[in-house]
């Protein structure tokens, strides 16, 4: 099997480094493009023993038994040295340790240079494995890119879920997509899942996230701001889905997730002051050329956006929708002012309609400040 190994410290993928192109680094970014050079096969020598070889050379990578020399890709022959006992992390995630007993890390203070030093498998011992999957037009990979929010999504026995629905009524449960792993505040965490077997973008239904959190004072909150859903297989990439924001709580604690329905996706800044959340927040009104009007309430999942802070908020609408059904937008900041109520002032607003994996820009609004006697923004489609 071939593929390419990608540290999850700094997200970059593991190469041969130039000028001698002998010795292993992890800094290679996939938007500069990927090679022969970044990519290995791995040979599966039993009982989770493994070897790699370059493309690009066809030579064994081997580990020194001093574990102070970086790894090196210069045998022609697998032997003690370049053999290495896989660790399965979970969701493409492994750690290798070296016939030395040490695991590999990649070495920050090296630029990157694979060195099997350590004794524990923490954030630099932790790789990821992304297959090349064959250009066969089916979804083998699904990337989360999560934006989180102000509550951390603890990790240990508190996770998320995935169930994948497809049109065929079957159900695939992926538990724990996130491995255990604490996501932060305000930070940008990626979870990969793999599917075996393969499916087609257009199969898919509906995705449900399930999160294995307890809520009160001895359990966790989840606010996530928005997560973006990609299929990836051979040399395609298909957006599959985007929602957000969501708030997971002990009495909430499953989102459903619609496919392949036309979703209205705005992304609105606030300025210089916030949405205070908890009772103060966003409804938005799509009012059609024909048909009743869609409210969607709470659209901030009751969550505080600060000062000087971007959201991305998705709104599903009906299948039959077009961009000439949408005629405006209402947005309506239930908040109450005055000296212990809330303003808020927008900052920007930009609204897209996104059928069948294309966007179409509609709407569009700058400076907006609300009120507790000026609740209402009617923004026309542009």
């Amino acid at each position: 099997m071939y593929g390419r190994i990608q540290a999850t410290v700094n997200g970059y993928f593991v190469s041969l480094a130039a000028p001698a192109h002998l010795n292993l680094t992890a800094s290679r970014a996939e938007s500069d493009g990927l090679g022969p050079e970044h990519t290995f096969e791995i040979i599966e020598l039993g009982g989770d023993r493994i070897a790699l070889t370059s493309q690009a050379s066809g030579m064994f990578v081997r580990v020194e038994d001093a574990a102070e020399s970086p790894l090196a890709c210069d045998r022609a022959e697998a032997g003690e040295w370049e053999t290495f006992q896989l660790h399965d992390l979970g969701n493409t995630h492994f750690a290798l340790q070296a016939a030395n007993g040490k695991f590999v890390s990649a070495q920050e203070a090296k630029a990157g240079l694979l060195i099997a030093n350590r004794d524990t498998i923490g954030p630099r011992e932790t790789f990821r494995m992304v297959r090349l999957y064959p250009d066969d037009g089916l979804i083998h990979e699904l990337e989360f890119a999560v934006t989180m929010g102000g509550d951390d999504l603890r990790g240990g026995r508190d996770n998320i879920d995935l169930m994948l629905i497809t049109d065929d009524l079957v159900s695939r449960h992926y538990g724990n997509i996130n491995r255990g792993e604490r996501w932060a505040p305000d930070t940008l965490p990626r979870a990969y899942v793999v599917l075996d077997p393969p499916v087609a973008l257009e199969s898919i239904t509906e995705l449900d996230l399930t999160a294995t959190v307890t809520g009160g004072i001895d359990g966790d909150h989840i606010d996530i701001d928005s997560i973006v859903i990609t299929g990836r297989g051979g040399n395609g990439v298909w957006p599959v889905a985007t929602v957000g924001p969501v708030r997971f709580t002990g009495t909430y604690r499953r989102v459903t997730i619609p496919v392949g329905h036309p979703t209205l996706l705005l992304t609105i800044a606030t300025k210089d002051d916030d949405l205070r959340g908890g009772n103060d927040n966003l409804d938005i009104i799509v009012r059609r050329r024909a048909g009743r009007d869609l409210t969607f309430r709470n659209v901030n999942a009751g969550m505080r956006w600060a000062d000087g802070s971007r959201h991305l908020v998705t709104l599903d609408l009906p299948d039959d929708t077009t961009a000439e059904d949408l005629r405006e937008l209402v947005l309506r900041a239930r908040v109450s002012g005055g000296w212990n109520g809330d303003n808020w002032t927008m900052d920007s607003l930009e609204g897209r309609l996104r059928i069948a994996g294309e966007d179409t820009l509609l709407f569009e609004h700058g400076y907006e400040r609300f009120r507790g006697s000026d609740r209402d923004l009617v923004i026309p489609r542009g």
